[in-house]
């Protein structure tokens, strides 16, 4: 079992992740210790049971009462800065066993030239069915089985999407007709 969490701070004030279950059984982890950096960037955190349970082996977890909290802990001067001290948390959810299929690969495509004027090339690490392109309000305007090289010169100068499709598997990209 693993308890999720994401966790975005810039803050300087170093932190305590906190569980508590109803009876007031605590938890205390250090955030950095599950990959968290203080760089104002969003990180996913996942804490093992057996970490929880290791620091208090009587923890309930059928009876959580405080799923996650941060607390501070003080600074040099032995207080918190209250203005400096801004977390934003995300994602806060509990698992059991490791949720898995199997290796799925998306392919990624590279559309160039890009700005491009009458055609674009398409390159792929996969073999492509077709392509379709669509304008900025979702309208198909182009379909093709050409795959490599596609023939724009009849779309009107602006922003598209292309939709490249391999064995049942879509991916997208962007790009400018000049």
């Amino acid at each position: 079992m693993m308890h999720h969490v994401s966790l975005r701070s810039t803050s300087v004030q170093a932190t305590v992740i906190r569980l508590e279950d109803a009876a007031g059984k605590q938890a205390n982890f250090n955030p950095e210790t599950y990959g968290f950096v203080y760089d104002g960037n969003w990180h996913s955190l996942v804490i093992p049971f057996t970490d929880i349970t290791a620091q208090n082996a009587s923890f309930n977890f059928g009876n959580v009462n405080n799923i996650f909290m941060v607390k501070s802990t003080p600074g040099e001067g032995g207080f918190v800065v209250p203005e400096t001290y801004v977390f934003y948390i995300d994602d806060v959810y509990f698992s059991s066993g490791v949720l898995s299929t199997s290796k799925f690969e998306v392919g990624k495509i590279s559309v160039y030239p890009n700005p491009a004027n009458a055609e674009i090339s398409i390159k792929s690490n996969n073999k492509l069915d077709s392509v379709v392109i669509y304008n900025l309000t979702g309208q198909k305007v182009l379909e093709s089985n050409t795959t490599e090289n596609v023939n724009i010169s009849t779309l009107k100068a602006g922003m598209y999407f292309i939709n490249a499709t391999s064995n049942g598997v879509s991916t997208s990209s962007k790009f400018i007709k000049k």
